[in-house]
């Protein structure tokens, strides 16, 4: 390879990567801009709910073989006496709802390497399953931790 090929395909991973971060740093502040208009609306409603922000995953994306990234969206888990809802959008309509006596919630952990790092944990119900990850921010790192603590909260509450 010549020295001008090199600085060439140098120069396209350069602004690949520029284009990538880029990306994902808008990506981060929209998510930012979701969470703060979910989270000064519900919260006016449930103050005495535990919420947590996170991102999920319909059964359909969770299993495919090939995807850019392995959520469907992001939302706040809203954790209440009776049920646990997915607050996702200022929409009530595309907000999900899970009856605690009729779901049942499952460990997935981070065994699955299509969908990347993270890990995941299972809320089903009739038949339809949900799976969820804490938000981590710009990356993956700690998903297992912060995850693991979001599914014990979730537990808990179910089985009062």
């Amino acid at each position: 390879m010549k020295v001008e090929q090199i600085v060439i395909l140098l120069m396209v991973f350069i602004i690949l990567g520029i284009s990538y971060v880029g990306f994902m740093v808008r990506n981060l502040m929209t998510r930012n801009k979701l969470y703060s208009q979910l989270i000064n609306f519900y919260t006016e409603k449930n103050v005495e709910h535990d919420w947590y922000k996170v991102r999920f995953s319909s059964e359909g994306n969770f299993m495919k073989r090939l995807k850019l990234v392995p959520w469907d969206g992001n939302g706040i888990l809203v954790i209440k006496r009776n049920n646990i809802s997915l607050l996702c959008s200022l929409q009530t309509e595309a907000n999900i709802t899970f009856d605690k006596k009729k779901s049942n919630i499952n460990w997935i952990g981070g065994k699955d390497w299509r969908n990347g790092v993270f890990s995941w944990f299972q809320i089903k119900k009739d038949n339809k399953c949900i799976y969820f990850t804490s938000e981590t921010g710009f990356s993956g790192v700690n998903s297992e931790k912060s995850t693991k603590e979001i599914f014990k909260r979730v537990r808990q509450n179910c089985d009062r």
